[in-house]
This record gives structure tokens, C-alpha cells and sequence, in this order.
């Protein structure tokens, strides 16, 4: 998984795939679901879920649980 920002300040979570051959596949990412952002962090995931640490457009502190 990579959290990033994108060009229009918003959260981009997406999720890859690595094959036995080492070939790294795309399988999707959050569309924007998430809104606006910056500083996005992602703590190790726990099962099937990873969570982002971002600060939210107003300066608070946003919590998101994504399932993988």
C-alpha cells in the first residue's frame, strides 16, 4: 500500500500486488474517497487492515481504517 497526495491536495491510497516473480501489479487505489489532506501516513497494517494518519483541510488529525 502507498499513501500519497495528489496534485489537488487529496489522499491517495492504493494498493499492489507482488507476484513469486517479483512483478509488481496495480489493483486499484481510493479514488478520493478520502478528501483533502497532506502530511499522509501509513501505520503497519493489522490483518487486512492498514490505517492513514493524515491532517484533515481544517489542521485536525484524520483517522481512516482501509481494508486490503
Amino acid at each position: 500500500m502507498t499513501a500519497v497526495r495528489t496534485a489537488a491536495g487529496n489522499l491517495k491510497v492504493i494498493l499492489w500486488q507482488t507476484n513469486s516473480t517479483g512483478v509488481v501489479t496495480r489493483l486499484g487505489d481510493s479514488n478520493g474517497f478520502a478528501g483533502a489532506s497532506s502530511l499522509p501516513t501509513l501505520v503497519e497494517p493489522l490483518g487486512a487492515r492498514v490505517l492513514t494518519a493524515v491532517r484533515a483541510a481544517t489542521s485536525s488529525l484524520k483517522l481512516i481504517t482501509w481494508s486490503t
